[in-house]
C-alpha cells in the first residue's frame, strides 16, 4: 500500500506544478463555463414570487451557484485524448510506467481543483450572506454526505467517460460518443435544470440514472432538496453505479490491450 501511496503522490505533485504553470488556462476555462449563470437568471426572473417544482428563487440562486463550483470538482475531461492516445499509438509510453495508465487520467485533473476555490467560494458566501432566501445545508453530516457524494461523482465520471474512450480500441474515432456523453450529461444530470423540473414521468426515471449522481445528488443534498433519510440509498445507488462501470472498463481495457495495434504501438 506505501508503494501505491508514493506513486499517487508522486503523480499528484507533478500534476499540481502543471497546474500552477498553467493556472491562467484553467482561469480562462473556468470564465467559459458561465452556463449556470444563464440558467440562474432565467429560473429566478420566473420564480419570482412563487415556486416552481419546489424550488423558490433563493433555492434556484443557491442550486445554480452551487452548481458552478460543484461541477468543476466533480468533473474530469480526459476522454478525447485518452481516446487519441490509443488511436495514435501514444498509449505505448504509458504501458511502461510502473503503475497502471488510468492512474494518470484518474489523478491528474485533482490537483487542479484547489485553484477552482478562490473563484467560487468568495461569491457563493456573498451570495449566501446577502440574498434573502439562499441557504445551504451545512450540517456536519450533511457535509460528510455532500463529501461521499462528491467523490463518487468524480469517480463514476471518470469510469464512464473511460469506457466510452476504451471502445478506440475498436473503431476510428471515439470522440463523437464522448461527446454525446458529455451532451447526455448536461442534460440529465441537473446542470441545465433541477431534474425535479422534468415532466413527471421523465423525472422518476432519470433519477435512478447514471448521470444524477454525476452533479444532481451533491447539489440535491448541499441546498436540502433531498431528505436525510434518502441520502444513504442515494449514495448507494451512486455506488452500485460506479461497480458497473468501474467493472466495464476494466473489462474494455483488458479487451482491448488485446487487440491494441495501433500505430506506434
Amino acid at each position: 500500500m506505501r508503494w501505491l501511496l508514493r506513486k499517487i503522490w508522486a503523480i499528484l505533485v507533478v500534476y499540481w506544478a502543471f497546474a500552477l504553470e498553467y493556472r491562467i488556462v484553467v482561469f480562462i476555462w473556468i470564465l467559459a463555463t458561465s452556463i449556470p449563470l444563464v440558467m440562474m437568471g432565467v429560473w429566478a426572473r420566473l420564480s419570482a414570487g412563487r415556486a416552481i417544482g419546489g424550488y423558490t428563487q433563493g433555492d434556484f440562486i443557491a442550486y445554480y451557484m452551487a452548481n458552478m463550483l460543484i461541477m468543476h470538482l466533480v468533473s474530469t475531461w480526459h476522454g478525447p485524448e485518452l481516446s487519441q492516445h490509443i488511436r495514435l499509438g501514444e498509449l505505448s509510453p504509458r504501458l511502461l510506467k510502473p503503475f497502471h495508465p488510468l492512474w494518470i487520467y484518474g489523478l491528474r485533473a485533482l490537483p487542479t481543483k484547489p485553484l477552482r476555490l478562490p473563484i467560487f467560494l468568495p461569491p457563493i458566501i456573498l451570495v449566501a450572506l446577502l440574498v434573502p432566501g439562499v441557504h445551504y445545508n451545512l450540517s456536519p453530516l450533511a457535509i460528510l454526505a455532500l463529501l461521499a457524494a462528491m467523490v463518487l461523482a468524480y469517480t463514476l465520471t471518470f469510469f464512464m467517460q473511460t469506457s466510452i474512450a476504451l471502445l478506440a480500441f475498436w473503431i476510428s474515432e471515439a470522440q463523437p460518443l464522448i461527446i454525446l456523453l458529455y451532451q447526455a450529461r448536461m442534460l440529465f444530470s441537473g446542470y441545465l435544470i433541477p431534474l425535479t423540473l422534468f415532466p413527471p414521468v421523465i423525472a422518476n426515471t432519470v433519477v435512478w440514472w447514471p448521470f444524477r449522481f454525476t452533479l444532481s445528488l451533491p447539489l440535491e443534498i448541499v441546498v436540502g432538496k433531498l431528505p436525510p433519510h434518502a441520502w444513504g440509498p442515494a449514495l448507494l445507488a451512486a455506488l452500485l453505479w460506479n461497480v458497473v462501470f468501474f467493472v466495464l472498463t476494466h473489462v474494455l481495457w483488458k479487451l482491448g490491450l488485446k487487440s491494441y495495434s495501433a500505430v506506434g504501438a
